[in-house]
């Protein structure tokens, strides 16, 4: 590893981070000032809002972390690491193959003998535990239309998302006739920086409103789902090996025709999404 290279990256993100501090504490102020009244519409559009799961607790101590893009090869060559070398099975008796892809950020692997999708979607963890680069640091998260399975990474028993244009994610699990046949894989590795004071759910929740975040769906709307996790705002998986991930607040919410993913940044209250379609 390049230890002046990290050096300046992580000293890079810093200030980044100072930055940011500052700007979101002017935004939060500026916006506390001028916000107005509850409105007309957002009692209506409280009223038409069902909430089927638990608003959970602010955790303590929860901080920025960056992640930094692990390489699959050794050095500058092209050579996997031997955990990829040891999930190739050996030459009598292989299990997949795998090479590495985008400057070895990236690994592609092929399965020698396709694997019998689950029915139940709380099993495919047994199979990423056995056949993907520490598998038990990734749990799932959505299937596409396509019938592809995406993974995400945990860090600090938090879910940690990716705004990627190309919808990409941690794990990619590529499906074909009810089949697990392939994969598409990075691996970050995280530490925790400065530590922030955060929202609570209720706040990013009521922050939804404010914003008329949902005042496009009418009627029947749910949140299924609301937790912590960790979210980029910049970067680009292709382009940066080091990324700064924010803590948000992910609100899962059903609508009458889909279901979105809302990501509440848990120290701006400013409102993303994946950048998927979803």
């Amino acid at each position: 590893m390049n230890w002046s290279k990290t050096k300046t990256i992580f000293i890079i993100c810093f200030l980044l981070l100072n930055i940011f501090l500052a700007s979101e504490l002017y935004q939060r102020q500026s916006e506390e000032l001028t916000m107005d009244s509850p409105t007309q519409d957002l009692t209506q559009t409280k009223n038409q809002v069902n909430i089927d799961t638990e608003i959970p607790k602010a955790p303590e101590n929860i901080t920025f972390i960056i992640g930094e893009q692990q390489s699959f090869v050794k050095n500058d060559k092209n050579e996997l690491i031997d955990p990829l070398k040891k999930l190739q099975g050996t030459k009598d008796d292989p299990t997949q193959s795998i090479k590495a892809t985008n400057n070895g950020r990236a690994i592609e692997g092929v399965f020698e003998h396709p694997i019998d999708l689950p029915k139940q979607n709380t099993n495919y963890q047994q199979i990423i535990q056995k056949f993907i680069y520490k598998g038990n640091e990734y749990t799932y998260s959505s299937t596409d239309k396509d019938g592809n399975l995406h993974f995400i990474q945990v860090f600090d028993s938090t879910p940690v998302y990716i705004k990627d244009p190309k919808g990409s994610t941690f794990l990619n699990l590529k499906v074909k006739n009810n089949q697990i046949v392939s994969y598409t894989q990075r691996y970050f590795v995280f530490t925790k920086t400065n530590k922030v004071d955060i929202i609570n759910a209720t706040g990013a929740y009521d922050n939804l409103i404010q914003n008329n975040i949902l005042s496009g769906y009418k009627r029947n709307i749910t949140f299924k789902k609301i937790n912590l996790a960790y979210f980029n705002s910049i970067g680009n998986l292709d382009q940066n090996d080091t990324m700064v991930f924010f803590p948000t607040w992910h609100m899962q919410v059903k609508t009458e025709k889909d279901t979105h993913h809302y990501f509440v940044n848990a120290v701006s209250s400013e409102v993303q999404t994946l950048g998927n379609g979803e």
